[in-house]
């Protein structure tokens, strides 16, 4: 409790408020005494007491007796008057006289008794009324601020809110992992275009051609593929459907700023970063995701600022705020990413796994002080890039593979062996792929067909492969599961394309060819799976 030297501080500006008709605490809300009560020790109802004669005179006391409530710990806040601790001589005569209250002579209350108070020891006027008073015993006590409740603790806010979404920096120039730039496609249609129909609009921007090797890669991108603003669209367009490693990726993503809300409210728009990013990234059903490309490149920057129809001036709001007033417009920005000539394995779909290339478009932009990502991202399908002469190349000796049939006859052993050979080991999806077939028939059966059959098998992997300082031993690595799978087969049979199948007890030689289906390619064992190829050959009679 607070003693009334202590309160009258606290009251508005030291004075009285019964000339303002109003008390300084709420008047609709729970009384300081009710909740007083649930923390502190309360005080007693101010009950009537009988008169005394007339003989007898006493100074009015409000000692009275200790409550239920005020067996409760008291509270711990040192700076309020109930908590100071009093001398131990007027503690002695405050709880004497409270326990004396059935005495005739109590002990007389000095005035130096009212500058501190206690839960036994109170001047009345510090007193506020009790909302469980009896009705028509109005109390003539004198208002106090309200204790201060410590206010709920705070909840943890969401990441989101602690920290503005921003995008990472680029890598100083001269620094940081860079792809070389070996220049845009050339096009005979391109130059006729271009020669007929000039450029005059922001599309004869110069294009940064900076491709860099962002480190750390950017989570969200894949958590948050798609990013909207009501005041902002954005539409990707690409130059291509496919895209090989040691060119480039380019198009156009075109930037609509509305007005509309900006007339409504008067808001104001700004922009800071637009960032172009390309990742590759292999998974696996589970969750489990591996990225193992990630390229960027920046479209604005202090160098290359947006065109004029596109902010109100090409300087920053300051120095030490990078950001460009946006004006409403619809703007065209050409892009180019530049891509190395190994970009990883090609894309691959199946039940289980797949890899995938993701092209993100991202702007930083700034709403009433507040910053946003802007964001809209598309597949797109990438190759690495092959030199003819070195992949396609015939090996210096064949690729074979041998088996053989044994069977047991009265007059012998009877033996079938079949040796196939590959001249190379890299075909080409939607071609055709050639082997050589020899056939020793040392049974008394003719050999009326040959079969062939493409199998693929994805491996895949619950754990990454274990590696020391010097490499890593996925070689070693056993798969926890094999999806397998036939995705083409031919069958050659006795009579047919100037065969005539192998008779008894003779060697014959002959080439097959199986045509590959397209949009297939071998993956190599990234971290959770991989993709291999399998070409199996079978040769038997018309029932075995």
């Amino acid at each position: 409790m607070v003693n009334s030297t202590i309160g009258d501080s606290q009251l508005l500006n030291g004075s009285n408020w019964v000339a303002a008709g109003q008390p300084p605490w709420p008047t609709k809300t729970r009384p300081l005494s009710d909740i007083r009560e649930l923390t502190e020790p309360s005080l007693v109802e101010i009950v009537p007491r009988k008169p005394l004669p007339e003989n007898i005179t006493r100074k009015p006391s409000i000692s009275r007796t200790r409550s239920v409530a005020s067996n409760r710990r008291p509270s711990l806040d040192s700076h309020l008057a109930e908590n100071r601790g009093p001398d131990k001589k007027e503690s002695a005569n405050r709880v004497s006289d409270s326990r004396g209250r059935g005495s005739s002579t109590p002990s007389p209350t000095s005035p130096a008794d009212n500058t501190y108070s206690s839960i036994y020891s109170i001047p009345r006027s510090s007193v506020p009324p009790r909302s469980s008073s009896q009705a028509g015993v109005r109390s003539t006590s004198r208002p106090r601020a309200p204790l201060p409740v410590p206010p709920p603790p705070p909840l943890p806010l969401p990441l989101a809110t602690i920290r503005a979404p921003t995008i990472p920096p680029p890598p100083p120039r001269g620094s940081g992992n860079t792809v070389p730039h070996r220049g845009q496609s050339l096009s005979p249609l391109r130059q006729v275009a271009a020669r007929l129909d000039p450029v005059s609009s922001d599309r004869s921007r110069r294009i940064p051609s900076r491709t860099f090797i962002r480190e750390p890669l950017t989570g969200d991108i894949l958590e948050f593929p798609t990013h909207r603003h009501p005041r902002v669209d954005l539409e990707l367009e690409l130059a291509a459907g496919l895209f090989v490693g040691g060119g480039s990726i380019e198009g156009t993503v075109q930037i609509s700023i509305d007005d509309a809300e900006r007339i409504r409210h008067k808001r104001t728009l700004d922009i800071a970063r637009i960032s172009v990013d390309l990742i590759g990234l292999e998974e696996i059903t589970g969750s489990k995701r591996s990225v193992f490309l990630n390229l960027a490149t920046e479209l604005i920057d202090s160098e290359n600022p947006p065109p004029y129809n596109m902010i109100e001036s090409q300087d920053h709001i300051s120095p030490d705020d990078p950001f460009w007033h946006l004006t409403p417009s619809v703007t065209n920005f050409p892009f180019v990413l530049s891509l190395p000539l190994d970009v990883g394995p090609p894309p691959f779909q199946s039940k289980h796994a797949r890899i995938r290339y993701v092209l993100c478009i991202t702007l930083l932009i700034r709403d009433q002080g507040k910053q946003y990502l802007v964001r809209t991202s598309e597949d797109v399908s990438v190759l690495s890039v092959y030199d003819p002469e070195k992949a396609l190349m015939s090996l210096p000796s064949p690729l074979t593979a041998s088996d053989e049939y044994m069977r047991t006859r009265d007059a012998g052993i009877e033996v079938v062996k079949v040796t196939a050979g590959l001249h190379r080991q890299v075909w080409v999806s939607g071609t055709s792929i050639y082997v050589d077939v020899h056939i020793v028939n040392n049974s008394r059966k003719t050999i009326k067909k040959i079969e062939l059959l493409l199998e693929r098998d994805i491996l895949c992997y619950k754990h990454a492969a274990a590696s020391t300082m010097e490499k890593s031993a996925s070689q070693a690595r056993i798969f926890d599961s094999n999806e397998r799978s036939i995705l083409s087969k031919t069958t050659v049979k006795q009579g047919t394309a100037g065969w005539n199948g192998v008779a008894a007890h003779t060697t014959h030689l002959r080439t097959c060819d199986l045509e590959l289906p397209r949009g297939h390619a071998t993956v190599k064992c990234g971290k959770y799976f991989e993709v291999r190829y399998f070409l199996n050959v079978i040769v038997g009679g018309s029932r075995s």
